[in-house]
């Protein structure tokens, strides 16, 4: 046969003519076919093209040769008969390229789609404790399509409020939440259940409240604990209600959110406790414990003439319980010795002893204090820095003239007081204060020293003689009228022995309100006025503009500014009677300005020496001038 191929292909060559290609393939035998891909994977529904290479013993490809396709298992791909592979359901199959007698094949193997998303349901769903509830998982490809026949395990986050079978079910066993998860392929999905108690029967309504208070009565200052008792209609004692509290007159008894009652004032009050629009009430009666004892400490309680110590009381009932906001008043038994303000500041005068004593609502406690003369051998008579009560306290200054003169806050008047917190503001025309260093008929002294702080406002004007700043008078009567203990300019005594008319004065005087200047008034037997022609005694030496100023006609020759604190000293020596020889000296910022001797002040021994004054002059402006740390002394330290 062979022989007769090749006879027939040299017959065709040798007759010259060449038959078409094609037909020369067709006469090739094949001898091999070979399919591409050799081996395939596809997800379901996935197609894959197949081609299937013919060749000849030569290696030649033939072409146009009908191929026969098939598959092992078209239940899991079928294939075209033109080589198109469709994939159909999971497994394997072996694909089949036949022509003539020759075969080629080619494995494939069909997977599944993989989830992308898992879907469960019910969403949130709220079991009671004993059921149970079916879930479902719904398995999709990326694309959304649902999967079916996917393997889903189901897991509860919180087992011991659910738990949950490999079929999805759920079993609800206590009170609480927990996460339902299905997983699939790596993939999970979940939802939240609720697991709740079969809900209780509504909770009965409050129908009566009733308040007990642990004490109905109270002293002010006292607590007492409310209490409320809520019960149902048939009496039964409810628990966890909400009350509020109230008092029907909280500036006599206030109650907390607690129900804690405090007692705040002498009167009645209701206590009333209300829960859910019922309430009840208790009645409260709030009394003032009286005062049963005083308790006085002093300190310190032994002082030098001129210093101050603080007296403090403490007041209880019969209880041993402190009392606060009550009124007490103070008092000393020896005001020469020592003298107490309404708050208690103790002020000593004098070398000696006093008891000091506090009382309220009639009963009384003291304590004792011991001054000291001043080492010096100076005593001192009077001291007033200004910084407690007021001018009139415990004798402090006897004779008050006008509402001008007042104790003032430094600091409100915008200056700083040489001391303390409080100074001596006089503002009114004719405004005077004075303190007898002695009330006696008769006084003993006939030296004396007086020394204070003075501060002149810019604001302070003044017409005539600016302001009497300081002075120490022989007069045995408090202040009458002006000119009687003072005597007037100008003008000569009636009796020069009357000692109503004898004054020992220091002065600002001005009568040009922008030239302030510093001088003395001073009355003494004889004494004349320059300006007169012939001289005539006068009620004070006043230098004026035609008077010719010299050291022992007082004056000072100082011109203080406003607007500054300074001391000024005067220390008088009364004469002896027939003898001309008192004296007077003055010192302004402790620089001695004028000493003036030889005086006869007095013939009779009748005159003394009574009282210190600061008083004002002839007033224009709005300002004020201010005083401070005056000290009254038997003689300058």
């Amino acid at each position: 046969m062979r022989a007769s191929q090749w006879a027939a292909a040299s017959l065709v060559v040798l007759g010259g003519c060449t038959a078409p290609n094609d037909k020369i393939q067709q006469s090739s035998v094949v001898a091999t076919v070979a399919i591409s891909p050799s081996n395939i994977s596809a997800q379901v529904g996935k197609t894959v093209q197949l081609t299937a290479t013919v060749r000849d013993s030569a290696g030649t490809i033939l072409s146009n040769r009908s191929i026969s396709w098939s598959s092992s298992d078209t239940v899991v791909g079928k294939v075209s008969t033109a080589g198109m592979f469709a994939a159909r359901s999971p497994g394997s199959a072996v694909i089949h390229a036949t022509v003539g007698d020759k075969e080629a094949s080619a494995s494939a193997s069909v997977v599944p789609v993989p989830v992308a998303s898992v879907a469960v349901a019910p969403a949130s769903p709220t079991v009671q404790v004993g059921g149970s509830i079916q879930f479902t998982a719904a398995t999709r490809d990326a694309s959304g399509n649902t999967l079916s026949g996917r393997l889903t395990t189901w897991s509860s986050s919180n087992t011991a409020a659910a738990t949950i079978d490999a079929s999805g079910r759920a079993s609800a066993l206590a009170a609480g939440t927990t996460n339902i998860v299905a997983t699939s392929e790596g993939i999970t999905g979940q939802t939240s259940m609720t697991v709740t108690t079969t809900p209780p029967p509504p909770p009965a309504p409050v129908a009566s409240v009733s308040v007990t208070l642990a004490s109905s009565n109270l002293t002010i200052g006292q607590t007492t604990q409310a209490t409320a008792v809520t019960k149902d209609a048939s009496g039964h004692v409810l628990t966890g209600r909400s009350i509020s509290w109230s008092s029907s007159n909280s500036a006599v008894a206030s109650v907390n959110a607690n129900g804690l009652v405090s007692a705040l004032a002498q009167g009645t009050a209701t206590i009333t406790a209300t829960s859910e629009g019922v309430s009840g009430s208790g009645p409260i009666t709030i009394t003032v414990a009286p005062v049963a004892s005083v308790v006085v400490t002093l300190t310190p309680s032994t002082v030098t003439a001129g210093q101050t110590a603080q007296a403090t009381a403490v007041l209880k009932d019969a209880q041993g319980n402190v009392l606060s906001g009550r009124t007490i008043a103070w008092s000393s038994s020896n005001t020469a010795v020592a003298t107490v303000a309404a708050n208690g500041l103790v002020t000593s005068v004098a070398a000696g002893s006093a008891s000091i004593t506090a009382t309220s609502e009639g009963k009384s406690g003291s304590t004792g204090l011991t001054v000291n003369a001043v080492s010096s051998g100076v005593d001192t008579l009077f001291v007033d820095h200004f910084d407690s009560g007021t001018l009139g306290d415990a004798g402090r200054w006897q004779d008050i003239v006008s509402n001008g003169a007042s104790i003032a806050s430094a600091a409100a008047e915008g200056i700083t007081a040489p001391s303390g917190a409080n100074v001596l503001k006089l503002t009114a025309d004719g405004a005077a204060i004075s303190h007898f260093v002695s009330t006696a008929a008769t006084s003993p002294y006939e030296h004396l020293y007086l020394s204070w702080r003075m501060y002149r406002s810019s604001a302070y004007e003044a017409t005539n003689h600016g302001l009497r700043s300081g002075g120490i008078r022989g007069s045995t009567t408090q202040w009458g009228s002006y000119g009687v203990g003072w005597g007037t300019a100008g003008s000569c005594p009636s009796d020069p022995n009357n000692v109503h008319q004898q004054e020992f004065m220091f002065a600002y005087v001005s009568d040009d309100p922008s030239n302030w200047a510093v001088r003395a008034y001073t009355n003494w037997i004889g004494e004349q006025k320059l300006t007169t022609n012939p001289p005539t005694c006068g009620g004070g030496f006043a230098m004026s503009a035609g008077d010719n100023p010299q050291a022992t006609y007082f004056d000072v020759n100082f011109a203080p500014p406003a607007n500054s604190w300074h001391q000024y000293e005067i220390e008088v020596q009364l004469n002896t009677v027939g003898q001309s020889n008192g004296w007077q000296r003055i010192w302004v910022d402790g620089v001695l300005k004028v000493e003036h001797a030889n005086v006869m002040y007095r013939t009779t021994s009748g005159m003394k020496l009574w009282a210190v004054t600061f008083d004002t002059g002839t007033l224009t402006g709005s300002g004020a001038y201010y005083v401070d740390d005056v000290v009254v002394a038997t003689k300058r330290p």
